[in-house]
C-alpha cells in the first residue's frame, strides 16, 4: 500500500548565448516557468544563472535558471547628448584623460 506518492518534474530550457553561439541547456523549477506570462521563444532574453564552476578547467555545471530579467534594450538620443554635455563639462579640466585615469590606476608607464 502506498500511503504518500510524490513526483518531481524536471523542467529545462536550452538558450544559444549570443557571445559565441554555443547552446546551453539549463535547468529550472517549474514554477518559474507557469509563472512567466512573456512569450520568449525566438528572443533576446537576460537571465540570471546558478552555476558550478571548475576554477581548474573553467568548465560550468548543474547549470540552473534562476530567473528570467527585465530586458528590453533601447537608445535615447536626447538623453545620450545631455549625457555627452555633462560629461564633457566635468572632464573640461583634464587636458588627457587616459593618462590621468591610467595615473589614479597607478599605471605609471608612459601611454601613447
Amino acid at each position: 500500500m502506498v500511503e504518500y506518492l510524490t513526483w518531481e518534474v524536471k523542467a529545462s530550457l536550452t538558450f544559444t548565448l549570443l557571445s559565441n553561439g554555443t547552446n546551453i541547456k539549463l535547468d529550472t523549477n517549474e514554477d518559474i516557468l507557469a509563472d512567466d506570462n512573456k512569450n520568449r521563444l525566438y528572443k533576446e532574453q537576460l537571465v540570471r544563472v546558478k552555476a558550478q564552476r571548475n576554477l581548474r578547467t573553467k568548465e560550468l555545471r548543474n547549470e540552473r535558471l534562476v530567473s528570467f530579467e527585465y530586458y528590453e534594450p533601447h537608445f535615447n538620443e536626447d538623453e545620450f547628448i545631455k549625457q555627452v554635455a555633462r560629461t564633457k563639462l566635468a572632464w573640461k579640466d583634464i587636458p588627457d584623460i587616459v593618462s590621468w585615469v591610467e595615473e589614479v590606476r597607478g599605471n605609471h608607464a608612459k601611454t601613447t
